[in-house]
């Protein structure tokens, strides 16, 4: 790495998380830490990350810079948790004017919001209110006996266990 501490050429991820608190905690959680790279701009967010050993970018999306590191040209996948519409819109715009063009779910806050980014091209707006129903809903649906939620709690709860920068 270089001297400040990205590697030469910047990150080649997989997959790049905007946004590391709530929700975008649970999704880091979840996906392979090696193929991670997280963006986010809050120092108490940035310090729990380092703790934990997860490549991260200090900073604002939005910063040119940030982009560059980040390269998301070599990302399978963006996501971004932040509720902001024009910043997730300005985004959008920025990786359809790539070469190479990761999928891309970006979060908002109402259906109106999510209907915009759908126009725009994203390819899923994650509402979390729609989402965490639909899961629950097709979980039970499959397993009719709900012997899941036993499962699910175990998960849950250790999931709880790891979290605690708040």
């Amino acid at each position: 790495t270089k001297e400040d501490g990205f590697p030469e050429g910047g990150f080649k991820k997989e997959f790049i998380l905007i946004g590391c608190h709530r929700t975008g905690e649970s999704i880091a959680f979840s996906l392979p830490k090696e193929k991670l790279l997280i963006i986010d701009f809050d120092p108490d967010v940035i310090s729990y990350l380092k703790q934990r050993g997860y490549d991260y970018i200090f900073g604002d999306v939005s910063d040119r810079e940030v982009m560059e590191k980040a390269n998301f040209g070599l990302a399978r996948l963006v996501i971004s948790t932040s509720p902001d519409l024009e910043d997730n819109l300005t985004l959008l715009t920025a990786i359809k004017s790539m070469s190479k063009k990761p999928k891309i779910i970006l979060r908002a806050d109402t259906e109106k919001e999510a209907e915009i980014l759908y126009k725009a091209g994203t390819d899923y707006v994650l509402l979390p209110n729609f989402t965490a129903g639909q899961y629950l809903g097709k979980t039970i649906a499959i397993d009719p006996d709900m012997e899941i939620l036993r499962e699910l709690k175990r998960s849950d709860l250790n999931l709880i266990r790891k979290i605690g920068f708040e």
